[in-house]
């Protein structure tokens, strides 16, 4: 691994390379004004070192020392002394042109002389141009325009006095030409600029989505390498306007450099962070640190010096990189590749632009080609490199978020994100949980250490059991197992299977019942634990995942509560779970749709034999259950605190259609059951209260409240409250069932009642004496307290003679009339 990585280190740096400068003719070329474009003069010209300082344009020429320009070049490229070139060339055609010279964009403080045939033709001097060529698109002021004649030899004197002394190019253009090649190079750069700074800009929003600092540092780690290649191209220098000298633009190029290697070593720094030893952590931080004091530096100090010092820095860091990735070779460690990226990602395209800045090698428009290539390449490995980065840390996210930190066993949340893979998928799975019985015991005895680790090992056998014997899943893709048994808390295992059927489920038992018989073998003791094993298969071609999991907690908890260890879910199991689970999830549509409706119960007077009384009962016709009566709704609307949505509906019904009941009946009472939910509900009053409007006194005070005697007993204080705000409303209150699980002659007194109604197993037991002498006490006790007595439950026909007798004052049963309709009520009586 290491030695195929070396040798692509390696392979990358040749193929960064045909820049390197060639072998230098000196010879005087010749330029044919019809045909020629460009010619470069570098190879034809003489240099002499000025190492005193003391020469200039006037005695140069004559000055001894001149040697031919050969590859003497590369070492000018940090020299300190002033360096001076001679060039010449001579010009054949026809018809004379304007020629472009243009200086290579990093040479520094150039002064020139140019002379046609010996006589002198034009200075340039510390930066002022002889002119500039009209309609550049660049901003490189290295070019001047220069006319020439043919037949005639031309000579050129420069001096170079910056640190760049001449590195790269002196080349003559053909006016076309070098317009052509400077609009060709502004849209190539552009391009490159465009396609940088996208890769930067995705890299911000990934952070802000991630909140990795890494992908902050790949950013400025791109947009450092721009800016040095953009002070390379002269694109910086109509922003500086040459505030900072002739030396501005190496300060900026040497100013983000830096920039973009502190990048480098921040973004190495926040991926690596967790893998690096001490010695190395505190290396890494010794070199950014000196890197940043470059950066701030940068103005101040000696642009040779700072170029020098920050090759330091990258050689002590590919340096460190590579000590540290030998390192983790030797131990064989796999962390080894985050050390090596560090030469794959500074060397080749700042290291180029580096050694061209120190004028070792040729900065042609085609060398930087290749220097831009690097640059895009090494944008992506670092994106690729940062998104491993987040596949680990999303491996990491899993494993706190689908792991039990216990057992280390996949947990609840695991098993559901299979199940939905396995519906999406549509594989046929089925679910099952075992609950492990009688583990609860052994951790009290034992300690919850070894009740995890007995988890763990059971799981861990179970998923080996069943990997054999062929109960498993197939994999989601290649290389990718499914998970078979997962820890769904309360000593509870959750296994995902194939589905099974009836021999398939006993089969199952058998394994896990072995699996269970050699744990215990393994522990060395008698521990005393059971498998209660319930299934559910997925629904065919369902898609969510509540139904199997909803199916199979209802299989377990039939088997607890039947004492069963097997059972596999079918349509009998939770019938009544799921239906209720159904008509709570249906009963605002039901509200909305009008699915309740009212019958009505008459109620009669004995003595008159006429109809004195109605009681309004809600009915719920369900468009998959069919006709529902309350005990089939009520209790689970009270459970789950809607009831009083229902109530006062009810209400508002009876509202409605009274003013028909009380036009044909001029003395009838109407009443309505309320629960003890509503009584508690602080918003039952104030909805009660926009409904009555300007409902008159005399309608109200004929409809009749009934609370169960045992609401006085839930809640003594509100429960009086709030039917003391009812009575204030003008509500007459009836206490049903009164007897059934409460009856005390003693609190009756206190009551805030204006009727009782008995309950009905009295009513069934009235031929026994005690029943009657307890009827009889509730009657004489009830007309003391000038309250109205109603009998319900009046089935057969001595009930109805003996009650008669006894002098209540209103009947209610089957036995004088079913619950009916309202129009069937209007027409009967």
């Amino acid at each position: 691994m290491t030695r195929r990585v070396w040798l692509a280190v390696l392979l990358w740096w040749c193929c960064s390379f045909p820049a390197l400068a060639g072998a230098i003719t000196p010879m005087m070329p010749t330029v044919n004004l019809e045909e020629w474009q460009s010619l470069s003069l570098l190879p034809s010209s003489q240099y002499l070192l000025d190492t005193h300082n003391n020469l200039n344009l006037d005695n140069a020429r004559a000055a001894p020392g001149w040697s031919p320009l050969g590859r003497e070049q590369l070492r000018f490229g940090m020299e300190k002394n002033p360096v001076w070139l001679a060039m010449q060339f001579r010009t054949e055609g026809i018809a004379g042109k304007t020629a472009i010279l243009e200086f290579n964009r990093v040479i520094d403080q150039v002064s020139l002389r140019a002379y046609q045939d010996g006589a002198l033709l034009g200075e340039w001097r510390q930066g002022a141009f002889l002119g500039k060529p009209a309609g550049m698109t660049g901003t490189n002021k290295n070019v001047f325009s220069l006319p020439l004649q043919p037949g005639k030899n031309y000579q050129l004197l420069v001096r170079v006095q910056g640190h760049n002394a001449v590195t790269g190019s002196v080349t003559l253009w053909d006016e076309a030409a070098y317009r052509a090649e400077d609009e060709q190079t502004l849209f190539f750069f552009i391009a490159y600029a465009v396609a940088v700074l996208a890769i930067a800009l995705y890299n911000v929003s990934v952070y802000l989505a991630t909140g990795l600092k890494a992908f902050v540092y790949h950013a400025l780690y791109g947009v450092g390498i721009l800016l040095m290649q953009a002070a390379q191209y002269g694109y910086l220098d109509s922003l500086l306007q040459n505030r900072g000298g002739a030396d501005s633009k190496g300060v900026i190029v040497l100013f983000a450099c830096c920039a973009a290697y502190s990048a480098v070593l921040g973004l190495f720094d926040a991926v690596v962070a967790h893998e690096r030893e001490p010695l190395f952590n505190r290396g890494l931080q010794l070199i950014f640190l000196g890197n940043l004091l470059i950066v701030l530096l940068a103005p101040f100090i000696d642009l040779h010096t700072g170029l020098g010092l920050f090759v330091v820095s990258i050689s002590l860091g590919v340096l460190l990189g590579v000590t540290h990735g030998a390192y983790l070779a030797h131990r064989r460690d796999p962390r080894v590749w985050p050390q090596l990226f560090m030469l794959l990602l500074f060397s080749p395209s700042s290291g180029l632009l580096i050694l061209s800045r120190l004028g070792l090698i040729d900065d042609t428009f085609w060398a930087e080609h290749w220097i831009v290539v690097t640059v895009i390449a090494e944008m992506l490995l670092l994106s690729a490199l940062l998104f491993s980065r987040i596949r680990q840390m999303r491996l990491m996210s899993w494993q706190a978020r689908f792991q039990d930190p216990r057992n280390n066993l996949p947990n609840i949340l695991a098993l559901q994100e299979a199940l939905r893979q396995a519906a999406a998928k549509g594989r046929p799975h089925a679910l099952t949980y075992c609950w492990v019985a009688g583990l609860e015991k052994m951790e009290i005895a034992r300690g919850s250490e070894f009740r995890n680790q007995y988890l763990g090992s059971l799981a861990t056998l179970l998923e080996r059991r069943l990997q054999q014997e062929g109960f498993s899943l197939p994999p989601w893709r290649r290389k990718q197992a499914v998970a078979a048994v997962f820890y769904c808390e309360n000593n509870t295992l959750g296994i995902l299977s194939l589905p099974l059927d009836t021999e398939e489920h006993a089969r199952l038992q058998v394994l896990l019942r072995q699996s269970f018989e050699q744990m215990k073998r393994q522990d060395g003791c008698n521990m005393d634990v059971t498998p209660v094993i319930a299934s559910s298969n997925a629904p065919p071609l369902a898609r969510d995942i509540e139904s199997v999991i909803q199916n199979a907690n209802m299989a377990l908890a039939q088997c607890i509560q039947t004492g069963n260890t097997l059972l596999l879910y079918n349509d009998d199991v939770g019938y009544n779970e799921r239906r209720q689970i159904t008509l709570l999830n249906d009963f605002e549509t039901a509200l909305a749709q009008d699915q309740f409706y009212l019958q009505w119960q008459p109620q009669l007077d004995p003595l008159q034999q006429s109809l004195s009384g109605l009681e309004a009962l809600v009915r719920w016709r369900h468009p998959v259950y069919g006709e529902l009566s309350p005990v089939q709704f009520i209790p689970l609307l009270e459970q789950n605190a809607v009831i009083t949505r229902l109530s006062l509906w009810v209400v508002r019904q009876v509202f409605a259609v009274s003013p028909l009941f009380f036009h044909k009946f001029p003395h009838l009472d109407i009443s309505i059951n309320l629960s003890v939910y509503d009584l508690m509900c602080e918003a039952f009053l104030p909805s009660l209260d926009q409904m009555l409007g300007n409902m008159p006194a005399e309608v109200v005070a004929r409809i009749t409240l009934e609370v169960t005697e045992s609401v006085y007993m839930e809640d003594n204080q509100r429960v009086r409250l709030a039917v003391e705000g009812l009575q204030a409303r003008g509500f007459r209150i009836s206490i049903d069932d009164f007897g059934a699980g409460y009856a005390s002659f003693g609190y009756l007194q206190t009551l805030p009642a204006n009727e009782l109604k008995i309950d009905r197993r009295y009513t069934e037991s009235c031929h026994e004496a005690n029943s009657q002498a307890i009827i009889r006490s509730i009657i004489d006790l009830a007309n003391r307290l000038h309250m109205q007595i109603v009998v319900e439950g009046i089935e057969e026909q001595h009930q109805l003679e003996l009650f008669a007798a006894w002098g209540v004052h209103r009947l209610q049963g089957w036995r004088l009339g079913k619950p009916a309709l309202q129009e069937e009520i209007l027409a009967t009586y």
